[in-house]
C-alpha cells in the first residue's frame, strides 16, 4: 500500500508468491512498491515496515548479501536517481497496512 505525503491512499497491490519466509514476502512488497513508485515518477519515497530484518538488510552494506535473488533487483531500484528512505515502524504504527492484511 502506498500513501501520499498527507497520508492519503495512492495505490495498493497484491501478488501471489507461494510459500516463503517473512523476509522474502517483505522483499516482494518492497520491490513491487519501489517499482510502482518509479513507474509513477515519484521523486521521493519513504518505505515503512514493521519487519526489522528488512530495514537492516536494505540500510546496510550490500557486500556478501545472498538471502534472496530478489535483492539485486531491489538495490538496482534504490540506486536510481531518486530519494528513498527505509524506516522501521511498530506494528501499531501501521494501522492501514494491518487493516488491509485483515481484509486479504
Amino acid at each position: 500500500m502506498e500513501r501520499n505525503d498527507i497520508g492519503g491512499w495512492n495505490f495498493g497491490f497484491t501478488k501471489v508468491i507461494g510459500v516463503c519466509n517473512v523476509l522474502e514476502a517483505e522483499s516482494w512488497g518492497v520491490y513491487e512498491g519501489f517499482a510502482t513508485a518509479w513507474s509513477l515518477r515519484l521523486p521521493r519515497v519513504i518505505m515503512e515496515t514493521n519487519c526489522e530484518d528488512a530495514v537492516e538488510l536494505l540500510n546496510r552494506n550490500r557486500e556478501g548479501i545472498a538471502t534472496s535473488s530478489l535483492l539485486p533487483h531491489i538495490f538496482e531500484l534504490i540506486d536510481r536517481y531518486w530519494s528513498i528512505r527505509v524506516y522501521w515502524v511498530s506494528r501499531t504504527g501501521q494501522c492501514w497496512g494491518g487493516a488491509m492484511t485483515k481484509l486479504a
